[in-house]
């Protein structure tokens, strides 16, 4: 039964104290490097457009991919009007088979 299930949140100052444990550097040099990893990759994948999809890979076996949506019209289905969903980029993780079996090793 889902209800019975816990879900363990990890945050992300409890994954910049295991990593500064786990190589011995500061917790505010791994806070730094990890918003400098996020800002990249927002950069990259916002760099999406009609004519180039982006893949960033994070990890052996994990990307984030980011693809242009260009401007499309919709229909409102509470009030039947047409209405104008502006351009955006769609983005998605992707999981290889060498991923997963890493995390199902020992399971």
């Amino acid at each position: 039964m889902k209800k019975d299930r816990i879900t363990e949140k990890v945050r992300p100052e409890n994954l910049v104290e295991q990593i500064a444990n786990k190589t011995y550097i500061s917790p505010e040099a791994v806070s730094v490097i990890l918003g400098a990893v996020e800002d990249v990759v927002i950069n990259k994948i916002s760099s999406a457009s009609k004519d180039k999809d982006v893949s960033v890979k994070l990890f052996d076996g994990f990307f984030i991919e980011g693809k242009y949506q260009g401007t499309k019209e919709t229909e409102n289905n509470l009030t039947g009007e047409t209405i104008e969903v502006p351009e955006r980029i769609n983005i998605k993780g992707r999981f290889t088979r060498v991923f997963k079996e890493k995390i199902n090793k020992d399971a």
